[in-house]
């Protein structure tokens, strides 16, 4: 019977001990917009290109303050939505473009393709489209955006030339901290 109260007495105060310390869940979006003019010149139909945004500023300390977290205490930041519009020229649409992929850039860490979109399938870029959402990549991009900024490197393959083109990329990061 000593043994049965010492046991109950014990897992008492395990229960009591754990259920004092509980941690709080801090989960938020940080989105992001940003415009892309296609150095069109370069490109060949038919041709796959490469090209580098400029440098996208993550804010990631200030929206962490916002949030009452900081870069210590976040766990995980995936993405929840990447999406590819075509802002001028006004009439046009993705017509020209057969596949796109982006590959995440930031400061000593090592490349990471984190959205495409191909011309194929269930994954194809419908016709005359003048915006689509990419398929973008569950893995955590916590090291790249704690960083003051994240460039992306661009792969696209054109099946014509385009005229100059400005894109606007919009992409939302879902944020999940333990504190």
């Amino acid at each position: 019977m000593k043994k049965l109260v010492l046991s109950f007495v014990v897992a008492f105060s395990l229960l009591l001990a754990f259920s004092c310390n509980k941690k709080e869940i801090i989960e938020f979006d940080m989105p992001y917009t940003t415009d892309i003019v296609l150095p069109v010149s370069s490109f060949t139909a038919g041709t796959m290109h490469t090209f580098t945004t400029q440098s996208i500023w993550t804010r990631a300390g200030e929206l962490f303050d916002a949030q009452g977290t900081n870069s210590d205490i976040v766990g995980e930041i995936t993405y929840t939505k990447f999406t590819l519009a075509v802002k001028t020229p006004t009439t046009g649409n993705f017509n020209w473009l057969d596949q796109i992929r982006f590959y995440a850039q930031a400061n000593g860490q090592p490349d990471l393709e984190v959205a495409s979109k191909y011309d194929a399938g269930a994954d194809s870029i419908p016709p005359n489209v003048k915006s689509f959402d990419l398929k973008f990549t569950e893995a955590n991009m916590k090291n790249r955006f704690v960083e003051n900024a994240i460039t992306y490197k661009i792969k696209l393959l054109p099946r014509n030339v385009p005229v100059t083109t400005t894109l606007t990329l919009t992409h939302n990061l879902h944020v999940k901290a333990i504190k």
